[in-house]
């Protein structure tokens, strides 16, 4: 159905009827579980819906094992709850059990010359680990992670899948700017810069992201010649970007449904752009209403 009452009320109703369930049905059950934690119905309690995942998150595990491809996506909004509910070690604790999946996955297929598809399965959850350590103030657990992480991708799997190569990187430069090490932040940020042209199908122009990561890498390293590139890539008449005033300086409402543990990141990234003088220049040029 396309109407969203009548969809509530179906998962309601399959919730209801499929309890008692035994067997793969219970599948089903899950699949209900976690609509009704999406699309949830009036008066449906935030503890409500943390119930919710964390039975469906068993009844994945219970009913498929570690395989099932929903269950790391289960574990993921399962964290997001946790840690919008105070929950921070019990949030780690799923994403922790999503790297082990990927590791025992990787371990069990067979290796291929030149293959790089297999890592995939490890690449992200340890990325998206990565940012939950980073954003919880521990960079040096974080870089250890992002690095594992970056070192999986072969040369092959570098040009198919930069976006990944970048995730990791982008963890690792936020790490060592959080450490202080300028001569790591400069290794990572030029290789950053060598990826760009594949995440971005052969182009090399800043992104909004790309620019105020290598804003704020190039405050600590004192360069002016890549401070100005972001800045010039930053202006509110760009064409890279066109950023509004709260674009650049203002935080994200939180959304405990979407946390991607770069809060820290992008707190530093405000207090480059403020630094840099660009709150105050796309305030003054924004457009009036």
């Amino acid at each position: 159905t396309d109407q969203a009452g009548e969809a509530v009320a179906l998962r309601q109703q399959a919730v209801r009827e499929l309890q008692g369930a035994t067997g793969p049905v219970r599948l089903r059950l899950a699949d209900a579980l976690e609509g009704l934690v999406e699309q949830p119905p009036a008066g449906q309690t935030g503890a409500e819906s943390l119930a919710m995942l964390q039975q469906a998150a068993q009844i994945r595990l219970d009913e498929s094992g570690p395989q099932d491809y929903l269950l790391p996506y289960t574990r993921e909004r399962l964290a997001q709850r946790l840690d919008a509910a105070g929950y921070p070690d019990a949030a780690l604790a799923q994403l922790e059990a999503n790297t082990q999946a990927g590791r025992v996955m990787m371990e069990r297929m067979p290796a291929r010359a030149g293959e790089w598809v297999e890592a995939l399965s490890l690449v992200l959850p340890l990325t998206q680990q990565a940012w939950f350590l980073h954003d919880h103030g521990n960079p040096a657990a974080a870089l250890a992670l992002a690095e594992q992480a970056s070192g999986l991708l072969n040369a092959a799997a570098r040009k198919e899948v930069g976006w990944l190569l970048q995730g990791s990187l982008r963890v690792q430069l936020w790490a060592h700017i959080d450490l202080g090490d300028a001569d790591a932040v400069r290794r990572v940020l030029t290789e950053l810069i060598a990826v760009r042209p594949v995440v971005g199908g052969g182009g090399t122009r800043l992104s909004r992201e790309d620019a105020l990561d290598q804003l704020a890498a190039a405050q600590l390293l004192r360069d002016s010649v890549l401070q100005q590139a972001a800045v010039t890539a930053l202006a509110p008449r760009s064409a890279v970007g066109q950023c509004r005033p709260d674009d650049l300086c203002q935080a994200r409402p939180r959304d405990e449904r979407r946390m991607d543990w770069q809060e820290r990141a992008r707190a530093g990234q405000r207090a480059a752009a403020r630094a840099a003088g660009l709150c105050g220049v796309a305030a003054s040029q924004a457009p009036r209403a």
